[in-house]
């Protein structure tokens, strides 16, 4: 998080790294809301944490996640995932958060930049990059890039449930290729 952005004002009681660690444990707070499947507490959670602290990059991405998936606002999830990335730009599922945004509006060259950004973040999941980039080939039809992408996705991963989700999506690019 870019320390400048939770600067607190002179004469605060709270030091700056109280306010990042108030924000970040009300985070785990409304994110187990939303894991719990409790949605709309999640996202008023999450809207009371950026309320007190509005550059809260977490917040602003998981937010964004609850307009996507929940409330289907696209726009409004883009504006969230810009400040996410702006405010914390090392925190990766923004990015990931992005591309699926990205992706589902056939905005390629603009999800390209987002994966060339993200895959250069230091400890950011190389396998994820690489799938995201698999699915843009296999959303433009080049299922040969796509299955190239999805291997070495394979041979990144440390995830058996990630492994196993990118060999269907090698047998989907193959079944693919054969009605082409």
């Amino acid at each position: 998080m870019h320390i400048a952005k939770l600067k607190p004002e002179k004469g605060s009681e709270n030091t700056l790294f109280q306010m990042i660690e108030d924000a970040d444990r009300l985070f785990y707070a409304a994110k187990e809301h939303y894991d719990n499947g409790a949605v709309s507490a999640a996202a008023e959670a999450y809207q009371q944490i950026l309320d007190e602290y509005p550059n809260h990059g977490k917040s602003l991405a998981h937010l964004a996640e609850i307009f996507i998936s929940y409330y289907k606002n696209p726009s409004q999830a883009e504006d969230l995932i810009r400040k996410a990335i702006q405010n914390e730009p090392s925190y990766t599922t923004s990015y990931f958060l992005f591309a699926d945004l990205l992706l589902e509006q056939e905005r390629y060259s603009e999800l390209i930049a987002v994966l060339n950004k993200v895959k250069e973040i230091p400890g950011v999941a190389k396998d994820l990059v690489l799938k995201y980039f698999a699915l843009l080939n296999e959303m433009q039809g080049n299922y040969d890039q796509a299955i190239d992408f999805f291997k070495q996705a394979i041979r990144k991963s440390l995830s058996n449930k990630n492994i196993t989700e990118f060999a269907e999506a090698i047998d989907r690019c193959n079944l693919k290729k054969q009605i082409d």
